[in-house]
C-alpha cells in the first residue's frame, strides 16, 4: 500500500482564511440586523439593514483586520526570509534617501498610468465600474501621500530596496543604470493588480448586499433558497476575500506579487487546443497542487472536455431562451405598434361621427 504524500504547505496558513471569515461573518450579522441594534444601544441614524456599497467596502475591513493580525501575531510572517527584509540591521535613512525618492517616482509615475488608462477605456466609467472608479479616485490622495513615509520606513531593512519600483523610477529620471527585466516585472505585477482590483472592487455590493438582504426564513422549506444562499455566499466570501489579498499584496505580509503568469502564450495554446479538439494539454508536470485559502480544500484537477450530451443541452437552453426573448421582443413590438394605431382610428371614428 502506497503512502500519499503530504500536500505541499501554503503561503497562506488555515488561519488567516478561518479569521477573514470569522469578521466577514461578524459585520454582515451587524449589518443585517442594524435596526435591532440601534434600537438597543440608542444609536442615532435611520433604522435599515446596511446593504449598500460603503457596506460592502467596509467588509473588508473586517475581514482584513483578522487577516493581517493573524499573519503577524499567530504566524509571524513579516520575519520570514522570502519577505526580503531583515528587520535586525535597519540602515540610517540617509543611506536609503535617494533610493526612496526614485522608487517613490516610480511608483507615482505607475498609479498615473493606470489612471490615465482607467480613463481612456470608456468601459470604466459605464455600469458597475463606476463605483469601482469612485472608491480608486477617493483613495488617490491617500495612496500617493502614503507612499512617502512607507517607502522611507520598508527601505530602510530591505535587503535589496532596488526592486522593480526602483529600476521603472531610474529609468524614467536616466541618472542611473536600470534592469529591463526588473521594469518588465513590476509592470506585470501592477498590471493584474490594476486590472483586478477595479474589477474586484465593482462586483463587491452586488454579492454582499444579495446576502444581506435575503430572506433567511426561506432557507428552512424551500431548497432553491438555500441554495440561491449559498452561491450568494460563496462568491461574497470568494471576492471579499480575495479583494483583501489585491489590496494587501505587501512585503511586510510576505503577500507581495512575485511574478505575474509567465505562461501566457502555453495557455492560450491550451485554451485553443481545448476547443478545437475537445482536449486539455498543458505540460506541467511540476506543478504543485495548491490549496484554497477559502475553502481549505485541494484544487488542480486535470480538466477535461464535457461529454457532447452535456454540451448540447446546454446550447438548447440557451436557444430555448433565445426563442423565449425573441417572440417577447417581437410581442412588445407588435403591441407598441397596433395599441397606437387602434387609438389613432378610434379617434378618428368618434371625430367623423
Amino acid at each position: 500500500m502506497t503512502t500519499r504524500p503530504s500536500p505541499p504547505p501554503s503561503d497562506v496558513s488555515a488561519g488567516v482564511g478561518i479569521a477573514g471569515l470569522v469578521g466577514l461573518a461578524f459585520w454582515v450579522l451587524v449589518c443585517r440586523y442594524w435596526p435591532a441594534i440601534g434600537d438597543a444601544f440608542g444609536l442615532p441614524g435611520p433604522r435599515e439593514v446596511m446593504d449598500g456599497p460603503t457596506a460592502a467596502m467596509c467588509a473588508m475591513v473586517f475581514s482584513g483586520a483578522g487577516m493581517v493580525g493573524w499573519s503577524l501575531i499567530v504566524d509571524k510572517v513579516h520575519r520570514r526570509a522570502s519577505t526580503g527584509i531583515d528587520w535586525s540591521n535597519p540602515r540610517p535613512l540617509r543611506d536609503v534617501i535617494d533610493i526612496s525618492i526614485t522608487k517613490i517616482a516610480g511608483l507615482w509615475a505607475t498609479w498615473a498610468l493606470i489612471g490615465f488608462a482607467y480613463c481612456i477605456a470608456r468601459w470604466y466609467w459605464r455600469g458597475q465600474y463606476v463605483f469601482a472608479m469612485e472608491v480608486l479616485e477617493g483613495s488617490v490622495p491617500f495612496l500617493f501621500i502614503g507612499a512617502i513615509p512607507y517607502v522611507l520606513w520598508l527601505d530602510r531593512v530591505l535587503v535589496n530596496p532596488r526592486d522593480g519600483a526602483w529600476h521603472f523610477g531610474a529609468m524614467l529620471i536616466g541618472r542611473e543604470p536600470w534592469d529591463a527585466a526588473e521594469v518588465k516585472r513590476h509592470w506585470l505585477s501592477w498590471a493584474v493588480k490594476g486590472f483586478f482590483c477595479a474589477f474586484m472592487i465593482s462586483i463587491v455590493p452586488g454579492g454582499f448586499g444579495a446576502v444581506v438582504r435575503f430572506d433567511w426564513s426561506s432557507v428552512t422549506h424551500d431548497p432553491v433558497a438555500l441554495a440561491s444562499l449559498l452561491i450568494e455566499t460563496m462568491f461574497m466570501v470568494d471576492v471579499q476575500i480575495a479583494m483583501v489579498g489585491y489590496l494587501l499584496t505587501m512585503k511586510p505580509l510576505d503577500a507581495q506579487i512575485r511574478s505575474a503568469n509567465p505562461f501566457l502564450g502555453g495557455w492560450v495554446a491550451a485554451l485553443i487546443r481545448l476547443y478545437e479538439t475537445g482536449t486539455w494539454y498543458f505540460p506541467d508536470p511540476d506543478r504543485r497542487d495548491g490549496y484554497s485559502v477559502v475553502l481549505f480544500a485541494p484544487h488542480g484537477r486535470r480538466y477535461r472536455h464535457p461529454p457532447a450530451a452535456v454540451v448540447e443541452s446546454f446550447r438548447d437552453v440557451q436557444r430555448a431562451n433565445a426563442d423565449r426573448e425573441r417572440v417577447r421582443n417581437e410581442a412588445e413590438s407588435f403591441r407598441n405598434d397596433i395599441i397606437p394605431r387602434a387609438r389613432g382610428e378610434a379617434e378618428r371614428m368618434v371625430q367623423e361621427a
